[in-house]
């Protein structure tokens, strides 16, 4: 019975079972593609924390592409709470398979092979220590913790992918909370800042246990067996250089194993790309930089030499039950997966499928590189009860069964009969293989780019590459690939008697097929030149400007480095379809020139993040020459600016624009500060005048701070240039008391009030009769201008018959009030700052 998973995936059978849960081999029904997937265990997420945590992780897992990490497509809850992961299929071994039958054989993986592994995995965590997030580039600190044999696969196809990234993470987390005493996961391979000193690891102990791993591909035995082997080492680091010694490994090796297992995290790798340098520089020095790819998928062949890559019909386990389908008539029983799928085919592969090969010879031997080792049996047996397509209609139609019958044989006899004429006719691709299969010609060309002419010993050969030669005479014979816009290849073709057809200097895809790149020339320059120059992440020996030759159609990313520039990255080139994918088309520039010979010009431009810091905030840049936006200042707001020279011009409403000028080079402060200036109105007036017109006040100090910015006094009304600071103004006037106002940053009127300094008025009131003070008299006054005021009171004379007051500028009558006595009333023009003094001379009242 198939199970389905989410409605589209049907698991086929279990693969593996270990403490991270299940993995089951199925088949992703809506694209037709077989998938590994992975049940999480239960017990590894029981506390909603840790779900959390692995649901954080496995996104930012999700993320990654790279070609030799394992894709992963898609992850879920099932009703009842079980998390599953769907991750792409590896149709290959694990390494530790891979070591262990080694090891029974007696034999150790070809040294070149081992590091070239090595040397992939360390492309696949360099890529992932170093990944940021999309959205707020910060660094994600992915680091893996289970670098082992068991997690790192091996396809038939020689590609290598890094598995089980992010669990082993929060299975540790969750070990350390619950303070177990035993440690869970792989102690053989756990550095020893983990094991001994209980730190947190980061990606220099991935390192640590790479370094493990390479010791035991290349002398197929652990270095540690045990957790106190892998704390002796830690804390007696000669007994581990011992142990590398006596395994009479190459010096180079050695030197790179001890230095990926220092004790001391400072004297380790630093980064993955560091110990990745070291592995090829390893390979260049043994002359093993050819198609290693090839070769380890040749080496992997005798694991597989007895095994198809059919999936056993073995039935796969009973999924739970609330979210399984009960199964179809037409239900798969047995799963033939796609061996292409998640890996590159081999050339030979594609470009025969989608082309007729056009000539047909008998077949001609051809060796593998290889000796051919006893492989490892895995036992798979056949399905017994596989259904025919007679079979399948004979069930789904019963009432008519001897129609059926009679037509379904009459189908499949037409079938018979077609797939004879299309092997001689060569109709379809299929035909073509089909012939190749049963009459293989004597050799096959396959070319990057197609459709290139081929010419033996000057002749040229009927046909566009790919192409079948038939019978090629015994000797040597010089064999030419022509094709528009790129230098010819020319070879050497041995034709033996009896034996294999030998192309000199190449290596053959399978046994009659040899696939030839043709080569282009890759010129790089940067501004400012002088930078230097990596090649998927190898450093190039010169410095631009500079140019190298490369083969077409094989993957290239090229990013530049110069002092005192941000690093330029995020390119990448197809020589083979002729264009590149950029992150940022504003730092690259890329040219095709196709006069004799097809080549291509990359140019880089170095930038700098420019920060600008303004007052007032967020104030625009603009381009000058262009007018563009570039951005806003503020903190965290940065700005790319290339080298080179800008006028920019810095904006915001009601502010003067500030134009500047910045040349990027390699010593400049990324930091930009900058101050705008307003016009500032600046007014004055009588706080008592209601016509608001300006009383002509001067300005007589302005400050920031505590620094007078004001060089001249000015008379209001007048308009001042400020820069956007906060200013402190003070103001004065004959006949007014002095002002002062703030002005803040951003504002653009500075208007003060002022108050008229006040007449000083001194009444006296005397008996007339006598001469003398008359105390207790009432003094009122009222405003002559101002018709609708009242008598107000203004003071009470005392013993010396005196009373005091202040009144502001105007025309006022004054009237004198005592009980027994008559009223007098006198009048006083008072002016701002003057002193007057009125006399009372009142009469006892007539009674």
């Amino acid at each position: 019975m198939t199970s389905t998973l989410r409605g589209k995936y049907e698991i086929v059978q279990e693969i593996k079972k270990g403490g991270f849960g299940i993995v089951y081999h199925g088949i992703d029904t809506q694209l037709d593609k077989p998938v590994a997937i992975k049940e999480i265990a239960p017990t590894l997420l029981e506390d909603p924390k840790y779900l959390e945590m692995f649901q954080e992780e496995a996104l930012n897992i999700a993320k990654l592409s790279h070609n030799n990490i394992v894709h992963i497509y898609e992850f879920f809850k099932s009703p009842d709470g079980r998390l599953y992961i769907v991750m792409e299929y590896i149709d290959g071994k694990d390494l530790e398979k891979i070591i262990r039958v080694s090891r029974r054989l007696g034999r150790r993986i070809p040294q070149h092979l081992a590091v070239h592994l090595m040397a992939e995995v360390c492309m696949a965590l360099d890529y992932a220590h170093h990944r940021r997030d999309v959205f707020t580039n910060k660094p994600l600190n992915l680091v893996h913790q289970d670098i082992s044999p068991s997690n790192i696969m091996i396809s038939r196809f020689g590609g290598v992918k890094l598995i089980d990234f992010g669990i082993a993470s929060v299975k540790r987390h969750q070990t350390k909370e619950r303070k177990r005493q035993k440690l869970r996961g792989k102690v053989p391979y756990m550095a020893p800042e983990q094991l001994i000193l209980g730190y947190h690891p980061d990606h220099r102990s991935d390192l640590f246990s790479l370094g493990l791993v390479l010791y035991e591909a290349l002398t197929t035995t652990r270095l540690f067996k045990s957790q106190e082997e892998v704390i002796a080492a830690g804390k007696n680091h000669k007994w581990m250089k011992k142990a590398i010694k006596n395994s009479k490994l190459p010096a180079p090796l050695e030197k790179i194993m001890l230095k990926a297992l220092a004790v001391d995290i400072s004297e380790r790798y630093q980064s993955a790309n560091h110990m990745y340098i070291d592995l090829l520089q390893y390979l260049i020095s043994c002359n093993e930089t050819g198609e290693l790819m090839d070769q380890l998928a040749d080496y992997v062949q005798r694991f597989f030499s007895n095994t198809q890559p059919t999936t056993p019909n073995t039935p796969p386990p009973q999924v739970y039950r609330n979210h399984t389908e009960e199964p179809q008539p037409n239900s798969h029983n047995t799963l033939v997966p796609n061996r292409w799928e998640g890996e590159n085919p081999p050339p030979k592969e594609e470009s025969v499928a989608s082309k007729p090969v056009q000539a047909k010879t008998p077949k001609v031997e051809v060796t593998s590189q290889f000796q051919s080792y006893p492989s490892e049996e895995v036992s798979e047996e056949e399905d017994d009860d596989i259904k025919t397509v007679i079979d399948v209609i004979r069930i789904s139609a019963r009432n008519h069964k001897k129609r059926l019958l009679q037509f379904a044989f009459a189908l499949f006899l037409s079938l018979i009969i077609f797939g004879v004429f299309d092997t001689i006719k060569g109709w379809t691709a299929a035909g073509v293989w089909m012939y190749d299969w049963l009459f293989p010609p004597a050799i096959e060309i396959v070319t990057v780019p197609e459709n290139a002419k081929i010419l033996l010993d000057g002749e040229e050969v009927p046909g566009l590459t790919p192409l079948a030669i038939e019978k090629i005479s015994p000797g040597v014979h010089k064999l030419e690939l022509d094709l528009k816009g790129y230098k010819p290849i020319v070879k050497s073709l041995l034709v033996p008697r009896d034996g294999d057809i030998r192309v000199q200097g190449e290596q053959q895809k399978s046994a009659r097929s040899y696939l030839f790149r043709f080569n282009t020339e890759i010129e790089i320059d940067s501004f400012p030149p002088g930078a230097e120059v990596y090649i998927n992440n190898i450093l190039y020996n010169q410095k631009t400007p500079c140019s190298f030759t490369w083969e077409i159609g094989k993957p290239l990313k090229i990013e530049l480095a110069r002092k005192g520039f941000e690093r330029l990255s995020g390119y990448a080139l197809n020589t083979l379809k002729g264009y590149d994918t950029v992150d940022d088309r504003r730092f690259w520039d890329m040219k095709v020139h196709k006069d004799n010979y097809t080549k291509y010009s990359v140019n880089g431009i170095f930038r700098k993040s420019v920060e600008f810091q303004t007052t007032p905030s967020d104030v625009e840049i603009y381009d000058a020459k262009t007018n563009a936006l570039l951005g806003t200042s503020g903190k965290g707001n940065e700005i790319s600016l290339t080298a080179g020279t800008f006028d920019l011009e810095l904006r915001k409403r009601n502010f003067i624009t500030k134009k500047i000028t910045l040349t990027m080079d390699e010593d400049f402060d990324q930091t930009v500060t900058a101050v705008l200036s307003r016009r500032v109105q600046v007014r004055a007036f009588n706080e008592l005048d209601g016509s608001r017109k300006d009383i002509g006040a001067k300005l007589v100090s302005l400050r920031r701070g505590s620094n007078n910015v004001l060089r001249n006094r000015r008379t209001t009304p007048f308009e001042l240039t400020l820069p956007a600071y906060s200013y402190r103004a003070k103001f004065a006037k004959p006949g007014f008391e002095p002002a002062e106002m703030t002005l803040g940053p951003e504002q653009r009127l500075m208007q003060v009030e002022m108050s008229p300094l006040k007449a000083i008025v001194e009444v006296q009131v005397l008996d007339a009769m006598s001469n003398q003070p008359v105390s207790g008299a009432d003094i009122y006054y009222r405003q002559i201008d101002n018709s609708e005021t009242s008598d107000v009171f203004f003071d009470q004379t005392g013993p010396s018959g005196t009373a005091y007051g202040q009144l502001v500028q105007g025309n006022y009558t004054f009237e004198v009030r005592k009980p027994g006595f008559n009223g007098l009333e006198r009048s006083l023009n008072a002016r701002s700052g003057e002193n007057y003094s009125l006399v009372f001379k009142i009469f006892v009242a007539n009674e």
